[in-house]
């Protein structure tokens, strides 16, 4: 649980260090992930250890996700968690923002054989955790 809750907090402050979509809701984290990908307790955890609260929604499928984020303008979510296949879907469309590098004070300690992906070479919307690509949306 403890690396879990590691992970969850880099992909937090990934996110909230990216997002315009609730830029002035810096308290609150827009979570859309996967059925069954958090463990129970994680996001409390989350929450309990950087003060931030996390509104999480999931889906079952890249189509139920793509369709839900296309009803929206500018994006309803801080953190989105597309599989690899929509991401370029996604990006072609404008759906993708890039990650704001200069405001991620710990980048240089992922690991380096997962980032620089050919569908991300430069790092640009997403990295890599616990065997799994997680992507800012």
């Amino acid at each position: 649980m403890k690396k879990w809750s590691r992970h969850l907090l880099a992909a937090g402050a990934l996110a909230l260090g990216m997002s315009a979509a609730h830029a002035s809701d810096n308290d609150t984290l827009y979570f859309y992930n996967w059925t069954e990908y958090v463990p129970p307790g994680l996001l409390e955890q989350f929450t309990k250890e950087t003060g931030i609260k996390v509104i999480y929604s999931t889906y079952e499928s890249n189509e139920t996700m793509y369709a839900k984020l296309k009803t929206y303008k500018d994006g309803a979510y801080d953190l989105v968690v597309p599989s690899t296949y929509y991401v370029d879907k996604m990006r072609k469309e404008g759906m993708i923002q890039k990650i704001d590098k200069s405001k991620l004070t710990n980048f240089h300690n992922l690991d380096p054989e997962m980032l620089n992906k050919p569908f991300d070479p430069n790092n640009d919307i997403l990295f890599r955790i616990s065997g799994a690509q997680r992507r800012l949306a």
